[in-house]
């Protein structure tokens, strides 16, 4: 299965960071245009598993916040190719107004 994998630095102060990034998925379900469902998340201190259905495809991954950025590690359907610069340019911008304009601005959102 493709790896999905994405960065963004922040300046915030990593408690900081990880309070806003728990809404990440929350945000970006309320902003798009398309079905997400399921979504799960588990946290151990800076860092949380992950899962939910885009499209109805299933998609799960981690997630850690550092002390200067925030990382996504998820696998994504090869099925769900065609849709996967979609998903990235949707939670870029769910993440540009969790973190601020001033976080992603250094290192935009890379997909692998």
């Amino acid at each position: 299965m493709p790896q999905m994998k994405m960065s963004v630095s922040h300046s915030l102060d990593v408690d900081d960071a990880r309070d806003r990034v728990k809404n990440l998925f929350n945000r970006f379900k309320s902003q798009v245009d398309y079905t997400i469902n399921g979504v799960r998340q588990s946290w151990v201190d800076n860092t949380a598993h992950f899962s939910l259905y885009i499209m109805g495809f299933f998609v799960e991954g981690n997630l850690y916040v550092e002390p200067t950025m925030v990382r996504l590690e998820a696998a994504f359907p090869f099925a769900a190719l065609p849709f996967k610069s979609k998903v990235k340019r949707d939670i870029e911008e769910s993440a540009r107004e969790l973190l601020g304009r001033q976080a992603v601005a250094q290192i935009p959102f890379r997909l692998a």
